[in-house]
């Protein structure tokens, strides 16, 4: 008796992905709209297309191209969001999310703030941490959908920089990351005790005498205080989100996790040794590729210190220049440079 040929479960569907997880009247009239995009931060919260597979299931799995080649819903939707960015370059000056810019710039300088340009050197992404149907996120305008980089993300980053100063100039040592280990969850390292002092009152401060201070290093406490807050007081400088300077451009990258089974380990140690029978894991994910953006830090004080806004802006560029920002910096991502 001839062996009947064996079928999958989950047979890949043969067609491009096409469910919207939307009321059917709405899913109808977003088809019909085209492809004519305005709002692309929209389309990757909302409006994702997904595959249905033969047991009715929706995923962002796999689906037949044709020809014996296949394709993800993943990549399909993040190519789909990328070359409908691309096709609003031409329109971009005329566009509402320029529109919005440009009151931006009546913002920020009616703040004290002079924006300034930047570009990254290769490719940035910013909350690819954030939970989406496609395992990656990315932060774009709330309304208007063009990439941002918010102004938390911009105030931690140049915060890290001033930190960095100050323990250099007090002596706190560096640790190792084995070091770092070895002092495990409960104890906190020499970088964290001076981050939890310099929050702290000025009453505190000075009750507490942790390190001998001259005149030089007093002034550069003072100076982080002022411009970053503490827990009793807000900081004086405005880190306002950075916003494209020009049409912005998105392009679909790859993160291939090679060892997946070694990485969720969660035992110590590793009960399973990284190995080369483990299958790779392609994730694709969007970034934002060499686009100039403005950046700009105010001030909110009662008087105006020009000494001390220059100071916030020198810490804010000196760390998107060496420390980078956004997610993937030791890849060469999030790394910018002056222009214009």
């Amino acid at each position: 008796m001839a062996k009947s040929k064996s079928r999958s479960r989950n047979p890949k569907p043969a067609q491009p992905p096409d469910k919207l997880p939307l009321p059917k009247a709405t899913s109808i009239a977003f088809k019909a709209s085209g492809s004519n995009y305005q709002n692309i931060g929209l389309i990757f919260e909302r409006y994702l297309h997904f595959v249905e597979n033969r047991n009715c299931d929706w995923d962002m799995g796999t689906y037949s191209t044709g020809t014996k080649k296949s394709d993800t819903a993943k990549s399909w939707n993040l190519n789909r969001i990328a070359e409908a960015q691309d096709q609003l370059k031409t329109t971009w000056t005329a566009s509402l999310p320029s529109q919005a810019i440009a009151r931006w710039w009546h913002t920020v300088e009616s703040q004290h703030a002079t924006p300034f340009k930047m570009s990254p050197t290769w490719r940035f992404v910013v909350g690819l941490g954030d939970k989406t149907a496609l395992e990656v996120g990315f932060t774009f305008h709330r309304i208007y959908g063009f990439p941002i980089i918010p102004g938390s993300a911009l105030k931690g980053l140049a915060r890290a920089v001033a930190l960095w100063e100050i323990a250099e100039t007090l002596g706190v040592p560096r640790l190792s990351l084995s070091q770092i280990k070895e002092l495990g969850d409960k104890k906190k390292t020499p970088l964290q005790e001076l981050d939890d002092w310099l929050l702290k009152s000025d009453e505190e401060m000075t009750q507490q005498k942790k390190f001998n201070l001259d005149e030089t290093k007093k002034d550069h406490m003072i100076r982080f205080r002022r411009i970053f807050g503490t827990q009793h007081a807000a900081g004086e400088a405005l880190f306002f989100e950075a916003v494209p300077a020009a049409a912005p451009a998105l392009e679909v990258d790859v993160m291939t996790v090679h060892y997946r089974k070694y990485y969720e380990d969660k035992s110590d140690p590793p009960k399973e040794p990284p190995s080369d029978s483990d299958s790779p894991n392609p994730i694709p994910f969007l970034t934002v590729g060499q686009t100039p953006f403005w950046f700009a830090v105010g001030w909110r004080g009662k008087t105006l210190d020009e000494q001390l806004l220059n100071q916030a802006v020198a810490w804010l560029t000196t760390g998107l220049k060496d420390f980078g920002i956004g997610a993937k910096t030791a890849a060469g991502y999030g790394y910018f440079e002056k222009v214009g």
